[in-house]
């Protein structure tokens, strides 16, 4: 049904599309416009709401274990220099989970670091500069794929670590969802 009314709803939009061409070859510009604007807006939310209806049905019997992928993960002890050279410019990531004693404790940002001194970063540390936890979002593996997506659209998370009983089990993010 859902697939029906949006093939109704572009039919409808590009009906009006063409009225509204018609209309300001016929020198009626106003009106013509005013068609054409409205046929735009009715295709994208016809084609919008499809694409919606396609994502819910293809995540509807499927869990975050099945979609996540395996994570990049630094350690608390390594230095911003390590951080930057080996994990940042090699996986070219923005944020990255955080582990101590192979425990997740938390995520990274690289923005995070921007206001150390880059004479400092060969000793210091990243342990101090972990996100603050209300900035991500944490993931059981067994959720079910639509809910994280909720949480992930909800709270406005690109990238989410995936976590079981503080093990780091792996990374989902937004693109992986829609693939």
């Amino acid at each position: 049904a859902t697939k029906s009314a949006a093939r109704v709803g572009q039919v409808f939009a590009m009906t009006l599309m063409g009225i509204g061409l018609l209309s300001v070859f016929a020198m009626h510009l106003i009106p013509g416009i005013w068609l054409l604007l409205i046929g735009l807006f009715l295709k994208n939310t016809a084609e919008n709401e499809y694409r919606s209806f396609e994502v819910r049905v293809g995540l509807q019997d499927m869990s975050v274990r099945e979609i996540m992928t395996p994570p990049v993960a630094v350690n608390t002890s390594m230095t911003i220099s390590q951080f930057v050279n080996d994990y940042v410019f090699h996986y070219h990531h923005r944020t990255f989970p955080v582990l101590e004693l192979n425990r997740f404790i938390g995520m990274i940002d690289v923005r995070s670091i921007k206001a150390v001194p880059a004479d400092d970063w060969p000793t210091t540390k990243i342990g101090s500069y972990l996100s603050d936890p209300s900035t991500y979002c944490v993931l059981d593996p067994e959720m079910h794929a639509t809910d994280a997506l909720r949480v992930l659209m909800s709270q406005n998370c690109q990238k989410a670590p995936v976590v079981r009983q503080g093990t780091l089990v792996g990374i989902l993010t937004r693109s992986d969802l829609f693939k």
